[in-house]
């Protein structure tokens, strides 16, 4: 199962996606990834 990997304010590492705050981080989880199965028994709730 190929799992995304995000780097909050890390290196340039290849297949690392990027990102400058943890609300973008977030957000760049549950594009990357099934929302559904995401959200299913997750405490993160979005405000926006």
């Amino acid at each position: 199962m190929k799992k995304p990997v995000i780097g909050l304010g890390s290196w340039s590492i290849p297949g690392v996606v990027e990102v400058k705050t943890a609300e973008e981080a977030v957000e760049k989880v549950l594009e990357l990834t099934d929302s559904s199965k995401a959200r299913k028994g997750s405490s993160i709730k979005r405000t926006s």
